[in-house]
């Protein structure tokens, strides 16, 4: 069986709205450098990495795991400034600068020009599907026209050897007096009908007009199928190729990033994006936002079977444009766009007798939703570090931590003394705390 992705342009521009092009800015404005003494631009870059991690720890979902490639090389710059041996006065953070202001702003690579532009060729590719399927039905029908004869034959035939062994009977009958000439000759004049009956069926099957009316349908669907690749190529390499190049700036802020890393940490950074795979994500980008068409693969192996075929236009009735509302009611929903199980009623049908083609949703692993941390750590050991973006840690602080990995030794949080008191957001060493709540009771707050 052979797959055809159908993109759902308004969909698609909303999954990449939400993974690639996130990443890619967040990326972006780690990258920007920063003028200044070294103590303010370090001040300034971690502003914005605790800005990006504050957005990161709201991110509902994940592909092929590029935000927590993001969360690790974060981590491992703030990492790195713990190593610095200049500390500040004031720890406070100063505010964004302009450049990383408009970065962290919400990019759209599929914006309303390209989507426009994308509708007509999925227009045009959907068109080329529904004149390929109606191919497939002709060619159906005449390997029906032509099984249908055939089975004519057989029961014919079944008759006829039937009707034979009564004539051999009858005259054997007849040469012992038991029957009369006329029912002989009424009963080879049977078989003689028969046998001209089967002999025109035979030659029909053979005929010029049935082989004409195969052989018509194939060369119909064989050109109707190059034309289905060639239109499915275009679409295809426009769409994975805008992912990929968005992606690519990406990764090239990433090397950015990491070349202002200590030796150490920048081999530990370069294992990290080893994970960094462009092209597959991309692929599972196109997969949860297309429906896909499947169709037999060789039509000359086996009867094609369409009896399951949907008889109605493509873009109006099973890849529906989903809206901005259905958005947002779907995360609402499931909290992952479209990351939903096939189910057997959008599955396309595969028969026994042979192949079908249908469209389906299709939907795959890779874009997976990220689970929300509900986990409180408590502070064991006062903390001496006074760099700015950091927790002032106290004995006894109770801090719900939202982006942590084992690999890393720190971690990024919040705390706030009381229940009406707002969040204060930071980064912590992981050896300082424990999920282990202290046994004196000591719950002292310190404000940040």
């Amino acid at each position: 069986m052979e797959e055809i992705y159908i993109p759902d342009p308004k969909s698609l521009s909303l999954v990449t709205k939400e993974t690639v092009d996130r990443f890619t800015s967040w990326a972006e404005a780690l990258s920007l450098p920063v003028g200044g003494p070294k103590m303010g631009a370090n001040a300034l870059r971690m502003s914005v990495a605790r800005q990006v991690l504050i957005k990161l720890s709201r991110q509902t979902s994940d592909v092929n795991g590029i935000f927590d490639i993001l969360g690790r090389l974060v981590l491992l710059i703030a990492s790195s400034y713990m190593r610095c041996p200049v500390r500040m006065s004031d720890t406070t953070l100063p505010s964004l600068p302009r450049p990383q202001r408009q970065t962290l702003k919400d990019y759209e690579t599929f914006d309303q020009h390209y989507i426009h532009r994308l509708t007509k060729k999925v227009r045009l590719l959907s068109n080329v599907i529904v004149q390929h399927r109606r191919a497939l039905e002709d060619l159906n029908e005449a390997d029906k026209r032509s099984q249908i004869i055939r089975t004519a034959v057989d029961s014919l035939e079944i008759v006829l050897r039937t009707k034979e062994s009564e004539l051999r009977s009858l005259k054997q009958r007849c040469m012992s007096h038991q029957a009369s000439h006329d029912e002989v000759a009424a009963k080879d004049h049977e078989v003689r009908v028969l046998q001209r009956k089967i002999q025109r069926k035979t030659t029909l099957i053979d005929g010029t007009l049935v082989r004409t009316d195969k052989r018509n349908a194939l060369k119909k669907e064989k050109q109707l199928r190059a034309k289905l690749l060639m239109v499915y190529d275009d679409v295809l390499h426009d769409t994975k190729q805008e992912i990929i190049d968005r992606l690519t700036f990406g990764r090239r802020c990433v090397h950015q990033i990491i070349n202002r890393l200590p030796a150490d940490l920048e081999n530990r950074a370069l294992t990290i994006i080893q994970g960094l795979d462009l092209n597959m994500t991309a692929t599972i980008l196109l997969k949860v936002s297309s429906n896909v068409y499947v169709y037999p693969a060789d039509v000359n192996q086996c009867p094609v079977d369409l009896s399951n075929l949907p008889r109605t236009r493509i873009l109006r009735s099973e890849s529906r444009i989903t809206t901005e509302v259905d958005h947002r009611e779907e995360v609402g929903q499931s909290k992952s766009f479209m990351c939903r199980s096939n189910s057997s009623a959008d599955m396309g049908s595969n028969s026994e007798k042979g192949h079908s083609s249908s469209i389906r949703r299709f939907s795959t692993e890779g874009y997976t939703q990220r689970p929300p941390s509900k986990k409180y750590v408590y502070v064991t050991h006062t903390s001496q570090i006074d760099i700015p973006g950091f927790l002032y840690l106290n004995t006894g602080m109770k801090i719900k931590q939202k982006i942590v990995y084992e690999d890393q030794e720190v971690a990024f949080g919040w705390y706030r003394p009381h229940n009406l008191a707002t969040k204060n957001w930071g980064f912590y060493p992981t050896r300082l705390v424990s999920s282990i709540p202290p046994s004196n009771g000591d719950h002292t707050h310190f404000k940040t």
